[in-house]
């Protein structure tokens, strides 16, 4: 069964009262990294969209502009909306590439793409 492995939506920054803030998503020894400059992640709804997990890899599709970033945080973006159009990810402050506070985009979950496959193949 394929689950909903592209997001199409606003994506938006953030930063403020986030920076040195520790991440949702923890490290392999547990500890979670801290919102700063020195690493790249993407947040997006992993409460919303079950196929979507911390560490999943995906590719940000905007305007011209393709990132590819690590799940490392999360937070209830799906239950908000810019002119209607719901929000599918944020980035952090330091890795926006557009002018303004948010883009219209897709994220698509690439981890999450080789999971479904590894399932049907088996």
């Amino acid at each position: 069964m394929i689950r909903a492995l592209i997001l199409v939506g606003s994506i938006t920054w953030y930063s403020g009262p986030y920076v040195g803030e520790p991440l949702r998503c923890g490290s392999a020894n547990g500890a979670s990294p801290l919102y700063d400059t020195t690493h790249q992640w993407i947040a997006v709804d992993i409460d919303a969209y079950p196929a979507w997990r911390c560490g999943d890899l995906v590719r940000v599709d905007a305007e011209g502009v393709q990132l590819l970033l690590w799940v490392k945080d999360s937070g209830p973006l799906s239950a908000y909306n810019i002119g209607g159009v719901e929000i599918v990810a944020d980035l952090p402050e330091h890795l926006w590439r557009w002018p303004g506070l948010s883009v219209q985009g897709s994220v698509v979950n690439v981890t999450a793409g080789l999971r479904e496959r590894m399932e049907v193949e088996r």
